[in-house]
């Protein structure tokens, strides 16, 4: 509801951020200008326009201390599943080279991240053969001007949110009914705690990654059950017996079997695939 609400307000869904580097800023808006994730957009349509608030109007020092202290320290009780695990801040994985603070975070007192918050759904971000998140630009200056850094071509992604993207109702050719708008992320069950799960190791409010996105997978591989030993950061999944949890575009939710087939799991992923033919929808990049 949150997201039908932003996208009413705002005229697209939320975006997801500039990467893995960055997190939620308060005084960048939303959109393209917003290095936050999905989940950080939607922080004032889900109560917690406090949230949204921190550092906000501050000199950059103070304002990336407050972000600092937002990743770490403020866990947000909607996106976690109490099957899984309790909303609260989970130990960094500090042998994780991509465990770090982002480039507008800073701990109080400097130091490294020790900790972050985390999260158990993502949204749906489309085909994984067309992957659109990466670490991001090195500060704002380069990321707001396109001849300093090379954003990618949203043209052809079919999910409902990725890096800078803003998708509308009316891009949803399918139905919102019948298109996924997010849902609960796979996750091994032998991390949930550690943050060693690549897809599980930054905070809910750091920009587009696997931690607050997923896809139809190129492979079989499917939506799964949470298995311990079983790594895949792509799908989504969950810990409930034989069945995984989607919200759909409309603001419905729909307890889906693990046993869906492949063709209807990626049609649901995929927004505009006006029932062609499944081959032209997943392709290799190679």
């Amino acid at each position: 509801l949150g997201c039908l609400q932003f996208e009413g307000t705002h005229k697209f869904f939320p975006s997801n951020g500039w990467g893995w580097k960055w997190a939620g800023d308060p005084d960048r808006g939303v959109g393209a200008r917003q290095p936050g994730s999905w989940i950080y957009h939607l922080l004032p349509f889900i109560e917690q326009q406090n949230l949204a608030s921190l550092g906000q109007g501050l000199p950059d020092a103070l304002r990336w201390e407050a972000i600092g202290d937002l990743i770490q320290n403020h866990p947000l009780p909607l996106v976690h599943c109490p099957t899984r695990r309790p909303p609260i801040p989970y130990a960094a994985d500090r042998n994780n080279q991509f465990t770090t603070l982002p480039k507008n975070a800073r701990s109080k007192g400097g130091g490294s991240i020790m900790q972050c918050v985390r999260n158990d759904y993502a949204i749906n971000g489309g085909l994984r053969e067309a992957v659109y998140f990466a670490s991001g630009p090195d500060s704002y200056e380069q990321g707001d001007d396109p001849s300093k850094y090379s954003w990618p071509d949203n043209s052809g992604f079919v999910g409902i949110s990725c890096r800078r993207s803003d998708v509308r109702v009316a891009q949803v050719i399918d139905g919102t009914s019948n298109t996924y708008l997010c849902g609960e992320k796979f996750l091994n069950p032998d991390f949930y705690e550690n943050g060693k799960d690549a897809g599980d190791n930054q905070s809910c409010y750091t920009g587009d990654s696997r931690d607050v996105v997923r896809f139809a997978d190129m492979n079989d591989l499917g939506p799964n059950p949470d298995t311990p030993g079983l790594n895949d950061t792509w799908n989504f999944g969950g810990p409930h017996p034989g069945v995984f949890i989607m919200a759909m575009c409309d603001g419905s939710v729909d307890m889906l079997s693990f046993d869906i087939s492949r063709e209807v799991y990626v049609r649901g992923i995929h927004r505009t695939d006006e029932g062609g033919s499944l081959d032209d929808l997943v392709y290799d990049l190679d």
